[in-house]
């Protein structure tokens, strides 16, 4: 895919470039900075960034990678938080845009980001990550390049508090729907079972349940009415028939009662040969993406640059009308082209997929389509969240 959220440290990031959170002066500091300087070698990068001189905020100059596996450090100056105005969001917007295009100049076809300035700089993780979405699907909507975020721990991102717990209340609702009606459904299964065996439940029985206060007296009651009965008649008693004899019987009483009463039904031969049935076939998934996409009237580079799906595997799918992708595959495509959830489940079922209230993943999804929220990075920021796969390829 070409946006990717990963946790890692970014100095083990096997990219065509690494941007470094550096400081103003060619000197280097803690966190990310103290790094990426002893990853690469401190005398040699030292002596490159000094080179270049001061780089102002928001700006962005790049040096060799030297000991990391990248080729490049692009070295960016971020805000520093100081209540938030607007001008420090600028700023923070210009180092991923500065960056992305020393990157695109440099012919990378791969970058690593840190989350800039969510850390000793104070800015806000929320914020911080909200620009840099934002930043990044811009670029990626006009360019091609592989782009991760790399964020060293769980803490570093988090949605809205408000957001993140309607996310989890909406699993935990549909969870418990879900048990329940699997609790109904074996209940109605044992049920059936029952009366198929001739168990009829104790609610059901002509005389109710047995008034008796304890086990012992029941016990001697049922074997004095046995004993009772047995001096009365020389014949079994036909309740204590097998439950196969009482079978039997039932069975031969009906078919005796449908001799006598139903008349012959000639079961009617089927019109329709199997090559009839396999003519009737629906779109293929390649099919009915290619109409939908029609519909949306949007260009095949809008629809998977959306999806966030890479440009070789849309050619895959486009040339190869048996080709099946993946189940995150599909519902990015579902996202892309603003799908309702039926017509989100009817694409899936042309990939034989289905969505699943048991599944977190599936859950999550239906979330943010049942309110027509259609913006991946947001929706890939949720399922990171909950340790879940990201959509797209």
């Amino acid at each position: 895919m070409p946006f990717k959220i990963v946790r890692n440290d970014i100095t083990k990031m096997n990219t065509d470039a690494i941007v470094n959170t550096a400081n103003y002066e060619p000197a280097y500091g803690s966190g990310t900075d103290f790094a990426i300087y002893q990853a690469a070698g401190e005398k040699k990068l030292l002596s490159a960034r000094k080179k270049i001189g001061r780089i102002d905020m928001g700006k962005a100059a790049v040096t060799k990678a030297y000991g990391l596996q990248a080729k490049y450090i692009i070295h960016t100056v971020g805000p520093v938080w100081n209540e938030g105005s607007d001008e420090e969001k600028k700023v923070l917007k210009d180092c991923y845009k500065n960056s992305l295009l020393i990157a695109k100049e440099k012919g990378c076809q791969s970058i690593a980001f840190p989350l800039i300035s969510s850390g000793n700089d104070g800015f806000p993780k929320e914020i911080a990550m909200k620009i840099a979405l934002e930043e990044i699907e811009s670029f990626l909507m006009e360019n091609e390049m592989m782009i991760f975020l790399v964020l060293f721990d769980q803490e570093s991102v988090s949605l809205s508090g408000k957001l993140f717990e309607e996310i989890d209340e909406y699993i935990d609702a549909n969870y418990v729907e879900e048990k329940l009606n699997l609790e109904k459904i074996n209940t109605t299964s044992i049920l059936s079972r029952s009366q198929a065996a001739g168990i009829v439940p104790a609610a059901n029985r002509p005389f109710g349940r047995f008034p008796f206060r304890n086990k012992k007296v029941a016990k001697s009651e049922i074997a004095y009415n046995e004993q009772q009965e047995d001096e009365l008649s020389d014949e079994p008693s036909p309740m204590r028939k097998t439950a196969s004899e009482q079978m039997a019987m039932v069975g031969a009483a009906f078919e005796k009662k449908t001799e006598n009463q139903m008349p012959e039904m000639e079961i009617p031969k089927p019109t329709r040969t199997l090559d009839d049935v396999v003519l009737e076939l629906g779109e293929t998934f390649q099919e009915r993406l290619l109409r939908l996409i029609d519909l949306r009237q949007m260009t095949n580079a809008q629809v998977y640059k959306k999806a966030n799906l890479d440009r070789k595997l849309f050619s895959k799918i486009l040339c190869n009308p048996s080709y099946k992708p993946k189940k995150r595959t599909v519902l990015a495509f579902a996202i892309a082209l603003e799908l309702s959830l039926d017509e989100t489940k009817d694409l899936l079922a042309r990939a034989e997929y289905a969505l699943s209230p048991s599944s977190k993943f599936d859950l999550i999804i239906r979330y943010f389509i049942e309110r027509e929220v259609y913006d991946i990075y947001a929706i890939n920021m949720a399922l990171f969240e909950h340790d879940e796969q990201m959509l797209g390829e």
